[in-house]
Parts: C-alpha cells; sequence; structure tokens
C-alpha cells in the first residue's frame, strides 16, 4: 500500500462516517486499525537498517539487535553513528560466539585436526578432478584439499577469491566489535558454543557438502562478484538483500540448517537474556531477516523491535576506548619462574613434540 492510497484510505472512511450505523462504525476503525498495523509490519521489514531496538514485553530497558558480517574489508567498518553509541549504553554484549572461550579450542582443533569427512571420501575421482581443474583456471590454490573438510575448501575458496590488500582490517567485523566490548568492559556471552556450531556444519548430508563443493566448478559462480555485491547490499543496510543472497547458495540444507534452525536457538537465548539485562546482540546479517529470521522470532514472542536510523559522520570514532591492558589476564608460570600478561587464557598446545600455551586473539587478529 503507498502512502497516498492509505491517505485516500483514511480520507474515505472519514468522509463516509456520517452514514455509518456505530457498529459499522467500529468495523470500519478496527479495520483501519489493521490495515495501519499491517502497513507498519511489512513497511518495517523492507527498512533498511543493520540496528534494530528491541523494547516492550516487560523490558525495563531497551536491548538491541545488530547485523554483522564476518568479513575484514575496511568498507563495511563504518558504523552508522548508533552502533557504538548503543553498545556502550548496554549492560552487557552477546556475539554468535564468545572468542575468548573459542579460540583455544580453535587453536586445538588446527593442532590435532577435526575428525570430519573430507573432501575425497565425498567426491569421485572425477569429481576431484573437475574441481581442481577449475580451481587452477580460477588461479586459486589451496594446499593439501583432497585431505581438507568440505566447508573449509569452501570458505577459503571464497577468500582467497577476494585477494586480501591494504583495505582489509586485522580482524573481521564481529571480532572488532567484540574488543571494543572487551575495552568497555563489558559482559560478554556467546549466544551459542562453539560445539554447536561445529555440530551444526556437520550436520549437512553428504549430498549437500557435495553441491557447495561442485559449486566452485561452475563457471558462471565468480565469488570475487559474490562478495563485492554481498558488501555492496551491506553498505546499504539492506538486510532483505543479504538475506537472499546468501540463501542462493546451491546446498538444499543450507538455510535450513545454517539458518533457520540455528535462528529458533538464537530466538530463545536472547529472549532469557534480555528479561534480566539490557544487551547489545550481534549476530550475522542473515539471521535478521526472512519468515523465521530473529526481527519476526522476537516480535511474535510479543516484543517491539524497530529499525534505527543514523547517519554515518564518523561520530563512532569518538566513542571508541582506548587500548589498555587493564582487563588482561596475568599469566604465572611457576615452573618457569615467569609471569606475563595476555588479553586472556592462554590455551596449552602440543605441537612438533613441543609443550607450549598460546592465547589467540581473534578481536585484533594477534597470537600471543
Amino acid at each position: 500500500m503507498s502512502r497516498g492510497t492509505f491517505a485516500s484510505l483514511k480520507n474515505s472512511l472519514a468522509l463516509h462516517n456520517y452514514i455509518l450505523s456505530p457498529d459499522m462504525k467500529r468495523l470500519h476503525i478496527h479495520l483501519l486499525i489493521v490495515l495501519i498495523f499491517s502497513f507498519t509490519a511489512a513497511l518495517a521489514q523492507n527498512n533498511n537498517s543493520l540496528l534494530w531496538e528491541i523494547n516492550g514485553n516487560g523490558l525495563k530497558k531497551p536491548s538491541y539487535l545488530f547485523g554483522s558480517i564476518h568479513i575484514t574489508d575496511k568498507k563495511v567498518f563504518n558504523f552508522p553513528d548508533s552502533v557504538i553509541a548503543k553498545l556502550k549504553q548496554c549492560e552487557t554484549t552477546a556475539f554468535e560466539l564468545n572468542l575468548d572461550s573459542v579460540s583455544g579450542m580453535m587453536l586445538q582443533d588446527a593442532v590435532k585436526k577435526a575428525k570430519q569427512r573430507k573432501v575425497n571420501e565425498i567426491l569421485s575421482t572425477n569429481e576431484m578432478e573437475k574441481l581442481k581443474k577449475a580451481l587452477k583456471k580460477k588461479n586459486i590454490s589451496i594446499d593439501n584439499i583432497d585431505n581438507e573438510v568440505p566447508l573449509n575448501v569452501y570458505t577459503r575458496y571464497k577468500e582467497t577469491a577476494r585477494k586480501k590488500n591494504n583495505k582489509d582490517m586485522n580482524t573481521f567485523l564481529d571480532g572488532y566489535l567484540f574488543r571494543i566490548a572487551h575495552l568497555y568492559g563489558k559482559d560478554i556471552i556467546g549466544i551459542e558454543t562453539y560445539a554447536e556450531q561445529l555440530n551444526v556444519f556437520n550436520s549437512m548430508k553428504d549430498d549437500d557438502q557435495k553441491k557447495l563443493l561442485m559449486a566452485m566448478v561452475d563457471s558462471t559462480y565468480n565469488p570475487k562478484v559474490y562478495m563485492d555485491s554481498l558488501v555492496s547490499l551491506y553498505i546499504q543496510q539492506n538486510i532483505k538483500g543479504i538475506y537472499t543472497m546468501i540463501n542462493r547458495v546451491t546446498a538444499d540444507d543450507f538455510e535450513n540448517i545454517v539458518l533457520i534452525k540455528r535462528n529458533y536457538v538464537m530466538d530463545r537465548r536472547i529472549d532469557s537474556l534480555i528479561q534480566r539485562r539490557s544487551a547489545f546482540v550481534c549476530v550475522g546479517t542473515g539471521h535478521l531477516s526472512g519468515a523465521e529470521g530473529l526481527i519476526t522470532l522476537l516480535s511474535k514472542r510479543g516484543y517491539t523491535v524497530r529499525p534505527l536510523y543514523s547517519p554515518r559522520t564518523g561520530y563512532y570514532k569518538t566513542l571508541l576506548p582506548s587500548e589498555n591492558t587493564d582487563n588482561w589476564k596475568t599469566i604465572v608460570e611457576e615452573n618457569g619462574g615467569y609471569q606475563i600478561k595476555m588479553p586472556g587464557e592462554p590455551t596449552p598446545l602440543n605441537a612438533y613434540g613441543l609443550e607450549m600455551k598460546g592465547y589467540m586473539d581473534l578481536g585484533t587478529g594477534h597470537f600471543y
């Protein structure tokens, strides 16, 4: 319904009011309210905004839902003015994962190699040859591809196609916001666990993983064009467009497993969190939109979820906390006779016959 049509409807109801009975008047008013609500709800889903306020349903303070994107391109780091301000305002911050708690697990997985079905167990010899030939033609080299996990190959394929340059940050957008929350001294929680996210991808059928791999053979698919389009939509804050793009992935189960099933888990945990304290919730933008996206699911719980608009003037830079080590953890190694400070708890590692400890700061991209 256009605004002109909506205005005409109101005028028409007003003009005919004098000939209606009281019951008919109430019916017309009811219909008008329904139309207004439907128009507003439809408009809200089409609004271009990455930041949404969650209010009502007994909340004492509003919380906020922010759509992130898991890439390092500097262009996506130019936040709308409200984003950092709302993060600073909230009592706690929530990300898909608590990066402090998962960094050690990721390091251990990198050392011991996850026990998952490998590419050469899923593709036939002929399909393997087609895949390698297609990657070579596109000048993309993935070491030890036969023994890699399919999803890792697909992810590295997209990353390699968009070569890093001086326009990239040292970490991805979520990690950057995670670091800011750390510097503010915010309580940080993970909406999901690392094990849950791994299980989500591992539960994909072999046939669907094969489709992901063979999508790379498709000469019409250009990952650089795909990523450029995704970045463009993100800068426009077009959450519906991003949702549509993500769901073009070949695997049938991708939307159901990677988005929808996780949306319901996130919805329950966000509801539990914001009933206790105000929270700045940061998840991938693909989780926001759609009939079973977080905006819709939270609205069905009785929350008022509305888009927040603000310009990009660079104001957020004035709110950035200064770098300091006040919140770093002091590590005491009695056997070695030393102590050292690290951003978080290091993980014991046993690699190349050496016992060591390491901490991956995913907020900065640095390894300690």
